[in-house]
């Protein structure tokens, strides 16, 4: 039997070696958090809630389609969970997908056409911080039991009083790129029904076309919370 010599185990780890470094070219990452912060004004007093989200972008290879790439996503944190006081929970979910979020947020599309590589420049808007248009508000939902998540109720963030009464109207809501690590375990206390899993929805869909599906069965548990 041939012995595999050192020669060989070299060859070896050279190829590894070369293999790790064709990786990082062509599937370098990038690593940022942001921060949501949702401000609501009750009765004339601003109650507010924020939440973090860690994002890791690996990807960006030869493109398929022009303009296009290649690119893996691990998502980790919570939707936005705020409480206005005696009339239930705002959530602010993370749809769309934070990265889209922060995309559209910063106006990435003007850097892209300067040739930057997508995703790479949110490391560098560290603490800088972007008051949403109304184009760009993530979904927000609300529960008539926040404990039966059938009862699920899309929320219009351009008239709040219809969800919550008279006197509840939005002020603001802010996007902060940061180094701060992901929110995890707050919202599973409000709705403790979420479980580890994240593609089921809140509600199944019986019959019928897609057209007349209860919102219930839209929302998806990973809405509310990724990677935790």
């Amino acid at each position: 039997m041939q012995r595999f010599g050192w020669k060989r185990w070299g060859a070896v780890a050279l190829a590894l070696f070369a293999a790790w470094v064709v990786s990082q070219i062509l599937w370098g990452g990038t690593n940022w958090s942001q921060r949501l912060t949702v401000t609501v004004s009750v009765d004339g007093k601003p109650v507010s809630a924020s939440a973090v989200t860690r994002i890791n972008v690996r990807g960006g290879g030869k493109p398929i389609l022009p303009d296009a790439g290649v690119y893996s996503f691990n998502v980790r944190g919570e939707a936005v969970a705020l409480e206005i006081p005696g009339r239930g929970w705002l959530f602010a979910l993370l749809k769309p997908a934070p990265m889209s979020l922060a995309e559209d947020a910063f106006q990435t599309d003007n850097l892209l056409r300067a040739g930057e590589k997508r995703y790479s420049m949110f490391p560098r808007f560290i603490g800088q911080t972007i008051t949403l248009q109304p184009k760009n508000y993530p979904l927000f939902v609300t529960f008539d039991d926040p404990a039966r998540p059938e009862t699920v109720k899309r929320v219009d963030p351009a008239n709040l009083a219809a969800s919550f009464g008279a006197g509840v109207r939005l002020e603001s809501i802010t996007l902060t790129i940061t180094d701060d690590k992901p929110t995890a375990g707050v919202i599973e206390k409000v709705l403790p029904w979420l479980g580890k899993y994240p593609e089921p929805v809140l509600c199944s869909k019986i019959g019928g076309p897609i057209s007349e599906a209860p919102f219930c069965s839209l929302v998806r548990q990973d809405d509310f919370a990724k990677g935790n």
